[in-house]
């Protein structure tokens, strides 16, 4: 429980969640699931940095000395963001609802 309540004090500080104390209360998203993208979601937990470091961990990779896969990593740091810029809760929902249905489906075709 520790783990699970650190994730939503962070996502509680960056406005993403709210919590109510007493009888039924615990968390709650702050803004309908449509409005939050990944984006912030992976910001408030996981910093920039996975989008900002090198590859392979050299701390001396950048622009004018680039690693052998700088390129290559400023291409799917580009990819990576944008998806979580276009990525919102309210997406994920779908796309599990969509899961969901195509397992069941399986199942029952047994």
């Amino acid at each position: 429980m520790p783990f699970l309540w650190k994730i939503l004090q962070v996502l509680k500080k960056g406005h993403l969640v709210r919590s109510r104390k007493g009888i039924g209360g615990g968390y709650e998203l702050a803004a309908p699931p449509n409005q939050i993208t990944l984006q912030a979601v992976a910001h408030l937990t996981e910093g920039t940095d996975f989008r900002q470091n090198c590859a392979l961990g050299l701390a001396r990779c950048n622009n004018r000395k680039p690693c052998r896969l700088h390129r290559q990593w400023k291409g799917i740091r580009g990819d990576i963001s944008g998806m979580l810029d276009d990525t919102s809760l309210a997406d994920l929902v779908r796309a599990g609802g969509a899961q969901g249905k195509r397992r069941r489906a399986a199942r029952n075709d047994w």
